[in-house]
């Protein structure tokens, strides 16, 4: 459990501020965003639904599959931390990640502490969004209080997943001189097979079982589907792959992190 401190509450604090520097571009993409989000899929899925002479499928009605696009960006933005990904390389390869080795502090803490203050900014303001897209497009969202638990609970779980697979990655620049290049292939796997385009319930029913307990598939379609009251993979399953993943990635990346700052701290020499 994280306890936050003086120390933890100045990085969310800087953090939300960052975000909040420029308020014309936040205002235009908080509504810019809003409106996209439920315009673009409405005519891609309605164009869809009348070639094919449908008004369900798989499940879904057109109200639901744009609900299912409009969850689904803002939840995949949540797990990513907005984009906190390429900082940690980025002061390996200029050697600045060095000032901070000699402060009495633990410099993958304060990472992941920032991480999780800007999922929590996107968390909020997907709130409010939620609340304005009900009221103005009539999406049917309608969330029990167990299922808005049970959704925030998931995204926390794979926010934790996706920063430590990044951070792994990140940690290759001790080694690789470019590591961008893992960042985007697990950025491209997370937004296919994490179900962002569009619901997994798509996929071919065989590969649909195997996702069920891959933690790529939790952290955008599951979340969403709860939230729309439409669970589609059992709990069980769910916990499991992201709680096992967590803990194996978490001892992988501290045994990366040890190996690497000694070569790091080789090379300084």
């Amino acid at each position: 459990m994280i306890m936050f401190g003086t120390f933890e509450k100045k990085i969310f604090g800087i953090e939300w501020q960052k975000i909040l520097s420029y308020r014309f571009e936040f205002w235009l993409n908080f509504f810019g965003e809003m409106a996209l989000c439920i315009i673009i899929p409405y005519f891609l899925w309605d164009t869809i639904y009348v070639s094919k002479n449908i008004t369900v499928y798989h499940g879904l009605a057109l109200p639901d599959i744009v609900s299912y696009s409009f969850c689904a960006f803002y939840c995949f933005k949540i797990v990513m931390g907005g984009g906190k990904e390429g900082s940690i390389s980025q002061e390996i390869y200029y050697g600045t990640l060095s000032r901070y080795l000699v402060y009495p502090m633990n410099y993958l803490f304060m990472k992941y502490i920032q991480y999780m203050a800007t999922s929590l900014f996107h968390l909020s303001k997907f709130v409010l969004l939620l609340v304005l897209a009900k009221w103005w497009w009539h999406l049917p969202i309608d969330p029990t209080v167990e299922q808005l638990g049970l959704f925030v609970l998931i995204l926390f779980l794979a926010a934790n997943f996706v920063f430590l697979i990044f951070t792994i990655n990140e940690c290759m620049a001790f080694w690789a001189d470019n590591v961008w290049s893992l960042q985007v292939i697990f950025r491209t796997t997370l937004q296919i097979l994490g179900g962002l385009y569009s619901p997994l319930l798509f996929f071919p029913e065989k590969f649909q079982n195997i996702l069920a307990w891959s933690p790529i598939s939790h952290c955008v379609y599951t979340p969403v589907m709860i939230l729309l009251g439409k669970q589609g993979y059992p709990l069980f399953s769910i916990f499991a792959s992201l709680m096992i993943s967590i803990s194996i990635l978490f001892f992988l990346l501290k045994a990366v992190w040890k190996r690497g700052l000694i070569k790091f701290e080789a090379a300084g020499m």
